[in-house]
């Protein structure tokens, strides 16, 4: 069921056995805290967009990340059919034992750096660079899949950046967290099960959306990570079991 803010507010003071109108302002706290919480807890599927591209230079191994940069999934440039190849985060080890930043070449590894002093976001560096072969072969788009940030409820009407299947995991964590400051000590222990209960089948259910995995090679970075393979999916429903 999808809920605003303010029929989260209200369920949770009702809940905790606190409906006054400070009740459900903290209610709407405690909403607020668990779906930032939540967003931390797993990397899930339902929270990834993709971001603006980056642009790629001949001989050039470090970028300025975009505007809209949050906590990123993956990073890959398209294929010529369009299909997406990914790049291997690398460690400092492993950038170092690897790439040479004046030789350019097939772009292989990425990895964050430093931070910009200008927006405070930290830059990225591919190696190794890409030379103007792999530009006009694959284009100079670099793109970032990542994670929608999460942005504070405060309108009775808004909507939390989760779906309408993770109602009940945000209602009995945020009646858990309420129950909590309230010192109830017969909820509290009580809605946390619950909490626990969704929570875990939510974060089953987004790994078992893709339950079929083939390994297929993937080039041209088999000299480099020989036991490296790729990854075909067969397609779940999204959260159902």
């Amino acid at each position: 069921m999808k809920l605003t803010f303010a029929q989260y507010q209200d369920r949770v003071s009702r809940r905790c056995d606190n409906v006054t109108n400070s009740g459900k302002t903290l209610a709407g706290q405690f909403v607020n805290q668990i779906i930032e919480e939540l967003a931390e807890e797993h990397d899930w599927t339902c929270l990834k967009i993709r971001g603006t591209a980056i642009t790629l230079e001949p001989g050039t191994y470090e970028y300025d990340l975009p505007s809209n940069f949050h906590y990123v999934s993956k990073v890959f440039y398209k294929d010529t059919d369009g299909r997406p190849r990914t790049l291997n985060p690398s460690t400092d080890d492993t950038w170092f034992a690897n790439i040479n930043e004046e030789d350019p070449g097939h772009i292989v590894f990425y990895r964050f750096i430093s931070q910009d002093d200008t927006n405070q976001r930290p830059k990225i560096q591919v190696g190794p660079p890409p030379d103007a072969t792999f530009i006009s072969q694959y284009g100079s788009s670099l793109h970032l899949e990542q994670y929608r940030t999460v942005t504070e409820l405060t309108n009775d009407e808004d909507y939390p950046i989760f779906p309408p299947e993770f109602s009940r995991v945000i209602e009995w964590g945020a009646s858990y967290l309420m129950a909590l400051d309230q010192g109830d000590t017969v909820k509290a222990p009580l809605f946390f099960q619950k909490y626990k209960e969704e929570l875990d089948k939510m974060i089953r259910n987004d790994k078992n959306r893709f339950r079929h995995q083939y390994n297929i090679p993937v080039a041209p970075w088999a000299s480099i990570y020989p036991h490296r393979t790729g990854t075909r999916l067969g397609l779940q429903s999204d959260y159902g079991d």
